[in-house]
């Protein structure tokens, strides 16, 4: 999952443009509206840059398409979730591998595993469920 998220992440990092896209598309007439006020931006990027004009002034409010206002902030999020998720592959890689190698020690050590030999001989000793020596919790 984390190798699926890394790639996902750098993926959207290199398509920006259309998922900035589809995003604007799904707002509504209202929101575009609202975001143009509050970013001082109009259009996306299909059209040159609008010219409104403040109130009481003879120059533009705003001289930016949208796009150049929303692309360092989408950047910026998807190469951290791109970033983040490298690290936790690495991390995880990590993991595993000493995993395996704890596996191989206990595998290559023969005191550490209950072969047969080692099983009959705690079975004899009292720890196989007699009365005395039993340390087994049932």
């Amino acid at each position: 999952l984390s190798i699926g998220g890394c790639a996902q992440g750098f993926a959207d990092a290199w398509n920006e443009y259309n998922y900035a896209l589809r995003q604007w598309r799904r707002l509504t007439n209202a929101q575009i509206i609202n975001f143009q006020n509050k970013h001082k931006c109009c259009n996306f990027d299909t059209l040159a840059p609008c010219c409104r004009f403040a109130p009481g002034q003879g120059e533009c409010s705003n001289t930016q398409i949208c796009y150049d206002q929303v692309y360092p902030a989408l950047l910026e999020d998807f190469n951290l979730i791109a970033w983040t998720s490298l690290i936790q592959s690495i991390f995880l890689f990590v993991v595993a591998f000493l995993a395996m190698i704890l596996c191989k020690i206990i595998d290559r050590r023969p005191g550490m595993t209950m072969d047969e030999k080692n099983m009959s001989a705690n079975m004899n000793n009292g720890g196989g469920g007699g009365e005395g020596g039993d340390d087994d919790f049932f």
